[in-house]
């Protein structure tokens, strides 16, 4: 078994990536590569780092594959990722509302990174098709209903945004109109509780009736 795992070994070193993190860890590369075939493992059958795999390879690449082309200025592949990233928020919109039940799918994570990788790569370009195919005819149908959607938001946030001062000020006034009501009102209390000592027998007096009888 020793000498199997050794083979093992030294065949590994030939790949530079394994020998590599197999120096820098202190460790052979067997354990390297065991070590990357449990996480792949645990992937494709749990999702574990599925959500960390999904955000690289969806959102990091692209951006920078973006930035790329803004410093070029290449206006067809500049086309092609605003088309993807219209996709991509669409897909990620559809994905938070139903979140909680996809989640459920077995093979979840592998099938949406497979289905971002379809999206941008070179030799299939799927962005192109899911926005002609859905996204586009969807938006341009709702289109009216969104823009009013988003004007009458936006118009009612400017509105909210501007009447802040005088919420402040109403509150304000309301706060120390409250606290004159309550000091008005123990002062009131404390009054009442006075007057009513005032008219109280005291113990000597009643003691002097008693003497004088």
């Amino acid at each position: 078994m020793e000498e199997f795992c050794g083979r093992i070994d030294e065949a590994l070193r030939d790949y530079g990536t394994i020998r590599a993190v197999a120096d820098t860890l202190h460790v052979k590369p067997i354990f390297v590569c065991a070590a990357g075939l449990i996480f792949v493992l645990g992937f494709f059958l749990y999702g574990i780092g599925g959500h960390f795999i999904c955000t690289v390879v969806g959102v990091a690449y692209p951006a920078f594959e973006s930035f790329k082309v803004l410093e070029v200025e290449d206006e067809q592949v500049m086309n092609f990722w605003l088309t993807y990233w219209v996709v991509f928020s669409t897909v990620t919109l559809c994905e938070h509302i139903s979140y909680y039940f996809l989640v459920w799918f077995p093979f979840y994570y592998p099938l949406k990174l497979g289905l971002l990788l379809w999206l941008f790569l070179p030799s299939s370009r799927g962005a192109i098709h899911i926005y002609r195919l859905v996204v586009h005819p969807i938006l341009e149908r709702n289109r009216p209903r969104i823009d009013s959607a988003i004007d009458e938001s936006t118009t009612r946030l400017k509105k909210t945004i501007k009447d802040i001062p005088s919420i402040r000020k109403g509150a304000f006034v309301a706060g120390a109109n409250g606290i004159g009501r309550l000091r008005k009102a123990m002062n009131d209390s404390s009054n009442s509780v006075k007057e009513e000592d005032g008219d109280a027998i005291r113990p000597e007096e009643l003691f002097k009736e008693r003497k004088v009888a």
